[in-house]
């Protein structure tokens, strides 16, 4: 071990567990969001004589897959807080969508598609994933995910994978489909491998699907591609370089800075070029734009998407009910929208400021 490095103590909790760390007693609420694992912390010391707590929401939603209510959560954080540290991604956001409107508006337009369904969102957002399968296998058709996908199931337990799922194999390497083009790599072969003693596990290549097979049969099939998937677009095409009757689904967040903008003028330029379908929205339009048909603002598609963070209406709700003494916003471009949401409580929002110390 290099001299400068240190070692986590790193503890795996259960919903509701409570551990020791220093002075405080930490309780680990399991709350729900585009990926699993996700949770919020309850911090209780005594201070002076007196109990003391503290909550940090960590990302959290309350229209996802977990049914999971604002009153659940406030009986599960219990009462009493003193200072909420709250996360506020959607602050200025009124929307209401849930994952199963989400999954119905799929379900629509892979149904009203006669050839190759395309779909892109986060592989690490494994409520997407169950989503689209559930889209997928309702319009008869199977859903091909990606290796890196597939391994991170394997590793939440969520395997084996159901029969109506595949593993898409890319052409890599020699280009022959061979086992050691994918071996190399921990995730693309199987679920697990060994290069040291050659041993490996081989589910992905076992019950992987070439571009040949999916372009020979594209109405059965709904493909997991991303931005850095498009490549496999040349091995997918007819002759033309088209691949006619397809659709594109966008089911991720919109872009929120101006390298996700770039890319997803580029990913427009793709599905063009290959004659790919998509559905597009309306261009957003700056504040202070004084032409609005200007043909440099960024096009963007329409998604087919929930977020994994509360709205504003939801946080406003939640605080009210915590109610706590000091109210921190953080992971918010707009912490100061907070006050109003407190105004006429005996609530104080504190902005926090960088390489500042807060004591009480």
């Amino acid at each position: 071990m290099h001299k400068d490095e240190q070692v986590r103590n790193c503890r795996v909790m259960a919903d509701g567990e409570v551990t020791e760390i220093g002075p405080f007693q930490i309780t680990m609420i399991a709350v729900d969001h585009s990926v699993p694992g996700a949770a919020s912390y309850v911090l209780a010391c005594d201070v002076y004589g007196k109990p003391f707590k503290i909550l940090y929401t960590g990302d959290i939603r309350f229209h996802g897959t977990r049914d999971t209510t604002i009153e659940d959560y406030v009986s599960a954080v219990g009462t009493g807080i003193d200072i909420m540290i709250c996360e506020g991604t959607r602050i200025e956001s009124t929307s209401s969508l849930t994952e199963d409107k989400v999954c119905t508006k799929i379900t629509k337009e892979i149904a009203e598609t006669d050839g190759l369904v395309l779909v892109d969102f986060s592989w690490k957002d494994t409520t997407r994933y169950e989503t689209i399968t559930k889209a997928a296998k309702s319009c008869g058709r199977t859903f091909v995910i990606n290796a890196r996908l597939a391994y991170v199931l394997n590793k939440l337990g969520q395997t084996p994978l159901p029969e109506t799922v595949k593993v898409f194999l890319k052409r890599k390497a020699s280009c022959f489909y061979s086992p050691t083009d994918y071996a190399q790599y921990k995730h693309e072969y199987g679920f697990s491998i060994d290069n040291d003693t050659w041993t490996q596990d081989s589910s992905h290549y076992d019950i992987g699907l070439v571009a040949d097979e999916i372009k020979s049969n594209p109405s059965d099939y709904v493909l997991m591609l991303s931005y850095y998937d498009l490549g496999q677009l040349f091995d997918l095409a007819d002759d033309n370089g088209k691949i006619l009757g397809s659709r594109y689904i966008r089911a991720q967040c919109e872009p929120f800075s101006d390298e996700m903008e770039l890319d997803e003028e580029r990913f427009i330029n793709w599905l063009d070029a290959f004659g790919i379908g998509y559905e597009l929205g309306d261009t957003p339009v700056p504040d202070g734009c004084s032409n609005p048909n200007c043909s440099k603002l960024k096009k963007w598609i329409v998604r087919s998407h929930v977020s994994g963070h509360a709205s504003r209406p939801e946080l406003k709700e939640l605080i009210e009910k915590i109610n706590p003494k000091l109210l921190f916003p953080v992971h918010t471009e707009r912490p100061e929208v907070f006050a109003e949401l407190v105004k006429g409580k005996d609530i104080e929002v504190i902005i926090p400021e960088r390489d500042t110390v807060y004591s009480f």
